[in-house]
């Protein structure tokens, strides 16, 4: 077990065997795991997603503490001196201001898999530099109950 990066394709390539509109892969080849995103462009490029944070701030702080506790709290002030150190809301301030995808280089294997349908299957994607160049197929296997499912 473990954390997961996540893969997605703009274009996907044939991953046969399986047939399947997911386009979000997971896998652990690209360095420490530590859900990071990446892309691959739809012209082959290999990217990894950065996102710029900023902090809510007055009405929107206001309106998003109404959203999220479905009307039960009209202002983040109220919602915030309810709050307790069991559910600390600050990191609930933030929220994405842009996301920016950079070429990652990266030549080399990279083993994606993913569970759809109740089976696990695992394949073989292939970069030159940041370049996409071919996929291959690794294994499809049926999931046994007792095995966590990773549908992404």
């Amino acid at each position: 077990m473990g954390l997961y990066n996540t893969i997605s394709f703009e274009n996907e390539p044939s991953f046969k065997p399986m047939a399947s509109d997911l386009k979000v892969w997971q896998t652990k080849t690209l360095g420490q795991p530590a859900l990071d995103h990446f892309v691959v462009t739809e012209n082959g490029m290999l990217t990894k997603e950065h996102n710029v944070w900023r902090e809510r701030e007055g009405k929107e702080l206001d309106e998003y503490a109404t959203e999220k506790t479905d009307g039960t709290y009209t202002s983040w002030q109220e919602w915030e001196d309810d709050d307790t150190t069991e559910y600390p809301l600050n990191s609930w301030k933030q929220t994405i201001e842009t996301t920016r995808h950079e070429p990652f280089y990266y030549s080399g294997t990279i083993e994606v898999h993913k569970s759809y349908r109740g089976v696990y299957h695992s394949y073989d994607v292939r970069f030159d530099g940041c370049s996409f160049e071919w996929v291959e197929f690794n294994e499809a296997k049926e999931l046994s109950t007792n095995q966590p499912n990773t549908e992404v």
